[in-house]
């Protein structure tokens, strides 16, 4: 919460308000490019790589100014397009007046003494204010290096984006990827994956966020009874990602060829078999419609 926190007060004290999450993530990224040579690194081959939320960050970074040729590619997975697709607009009244809210309830005479308050106390106040809407203070906050028009603009990245059978609304997901590809187009290369393994276990499919065992190779850390295809899965996965990271196209040696998004197809990973395809339209309307609860 407290890193998107804006004020009108800080804005004139230092420039800018709120999208503090964004700089620090940018700060990291800046220390990781000047310290990457000493552990062996490549600072002009960086790739930044987010899952959901991260995604959604991971995306906001390669398309800001200030990381303008920073980056050589970009994985983003069940959440790539949101920040591309949605136009900038100066939003900066609208969530200072619902800042100021509560601001006004914490009782807070200066900014100074608000900076002060104990993390317990702001939080309990945070919870009273936003009972009915907690996204809504989350929300980033317009500016020119991370929310303004350069977001909506093409960027020379290359990119993986991603979706699976049950992730949140994987309608949208797959629309927003192809939206995403179109607007690198001429740009850079774009190269979506749709993850369908049904995961072993229980009945809940491919949900949101079940395809990080396989490409980060942790199958080992789950309960669920994974089989030798999974863990063959999980190796052609991470071989592209590894392949994408070197060179940013993610083809190799002794795996089908993937090709970029722009074809409209998907590399569809799943036990059985992974190649090129189209995602079932009706499979991920009624995903989209009628998902299943799923409690971990």
């Amino acid at each position: 919460m407290e890193r998107f926190l804006p004020k009108k007060q800080l804005e004139d004290e230092n420039g800018k308000s709120g999208n503090y999450g964004y700089y620090d993530q940018y700060t990291a990224i800046q220390w990781v490019r000047h310290n990457i040579e000493a552990i062996g690194g490549d600072p002009s081959r960086m790739t930044l790589i987010g899952q959901s939320a991260g995604a959604a960050s991971a995306e906001a970074q390669i398309k800001s100014p200030l990381n303008r040729g920073v980056f050589q590619g970009a994985i983003i997975q069940s959440s790539a397009g949101f920040t591309t697709v949605l136009k900038a607009k100066d939003n900066r009244e609208s969530v200072y007046r619902k800042w100021e809210a509560l601001y006004r309830q914490s009782g807070c005479k200066s900014i100074d003494e608000f900076r002060k308050m104990p993390v317990e106390q702001l939080y309990a106040l945070f919870e009273k204010v936003s009972e009915k809407n907690p996204i809504g203070y989350a929300t980033t906050v317009y500016d020119e290096n991370f929310t303004g028009n350069a977001k909506n603009a093409p960027c020379s990245a290359n990119i993986i984006c991603s979706f699976t059978s049950q992730d949140v609304m994987p309608l949208l997901l797959f629309l927003l990827c192809k939206m995403l590809a179109k607007s690198q187009r001429g740009s850079a290369e774009t190269y979506g994956y749709y993850f369908q393994r049904q995961l072993p276990g229980d009945t809940y499919g491919a949900w949101h966020g079940s395809d990080l065992w396989y490409t980060y190779g942790t199958l080992h850390r789950s309960w669920r009874p994974f089989s030798d295809e999974d863990r063959k899965l999980s190796e052609i996965m991470m071989d592209y990602f590894v392949q994408f990271i070197k060179t940013g196209n993610p083809n190799c040696r002794n795996h089908p060829e993937w090709k970029p998004l722009t074809e409209k197809k998907f590399m569809i990973f799943d036990a059985d078999k992974s190649q090129m395809g189209r995602p079932a339209l009706g499979s991920l309307l009624k995903a989209t419609l009628f998902p299943q609860k799923f409690e971990k």
